[in-house]
């Protein structure tokens, strides 16, 4: 299956955040969307994921229209991770994986094989322990967690997520980044909003480049890294050395200390 997006405009007042995006991923690419803040990263995830319309342009999941595709088909193929969730309810770590479940079934919970199902979900972004606790007590870095491994329940062939590693330690990330690799490799596509460039490097096989709600660069890691193009969009100077293991290129800023 293939998600595509063909021209995507969208605006919240009369400029627009988005403006004449395209992009494709197949299942089982890895594809980062980078770029400075208010670049139109999210909204654009946004877009992709049926939360917003937009005013022109076109997405498709394989033959089909996403507006066409009721919300259960939506929530079938795509999966999406936003910065962050606030609740109301005294909903458990465990019943906020079980939600993504119902996709799947015919409730929320559904008896003793969604328990088994929400607690390996947990299990796989080392929140096994925290099954009962509640969501609304976590630190902002145990809530990111839980919502990765609601997404991983969903189990849609696409994964869309907004900054998955933000708020989380250097092991979690890599934890987190890990389990996007496996996905992709089991054949789900990931999308990933990301501000760690270097991270990005390391994980993702594509990239689109945006700034000011425009795509300045969608290609592989050589198309990103041509001499100019970050520096251009990002106003600083890149320094590319040569990773001394692996031998991939990775950046560093000036040093200014």
């Amino acid at each position: 299956m293939i998600l595509e997006a063909s021209n995507l405009t969208f605006s919240y007042s009369t400029s627009p955040v988005v403006e004449d995006v395209s992009l494709k991923v197949e299942a089982g690419e890895r594809l980062a969307i980078i770029g400075p803040n208010g670049s139109g990263k999210s909204t654009l995830l946004k877009l992709l994921s049926g939360f917003l319309k937009p005013a022109s342009g076109e997405i498709r999941l394989g033959n089909a229209s996403l507006k066409e595709l009721s919300e259960l088909e939506r929530g079938r193929t795509l999966g999406y991770l936003p910065q962050q969730v606030s609740t109301f309810f005294p909903f458990t770590a465990g019943e906020m994986v079980q939600m993504a479940m119902s996709v799947h079934s015919r409730g929320f919970f559904d008896g003793r094989g969604e328990k088994s199902r929400a607690v390996e979900a947990l299990r796989r972004v080392n929140m096994g322990g925290l099954f009962d606790q509640p969501f609304s007590q976590m630190s902002g870095g145990e809530q990111k967690l839980t919502l990765m491994a609601r997404l991983l329940a969903q189990n849609s062939v696409f994964m869309l997520l907004d900054e998955p590693i933000a708020s989380l330690d250097l092991g979690h990330a890599q934890t987190v980044l890990q389990l996007l690799n496996q996905e992709a490799k089991e054949g789900r596509g990931v999308v990933g909003v990301m501000h760690n460039l270097n991270l990005a490097l390391s994980w993702f096989d594509r990239f689109l480049l945006m700034n000011k709600g425009r795509c300045v660069v969608s290609g592989d890691r050589k198309a990103l890294l041509e001499p100019g193009r970050l520096e251009a969009v990002y106003a600083t100077e890149f320094h590319r050395i040569k990773h001394p293991v692996s031998g991939r290129t990775y950046l560093l800023t000036d040093d200014k200390g």
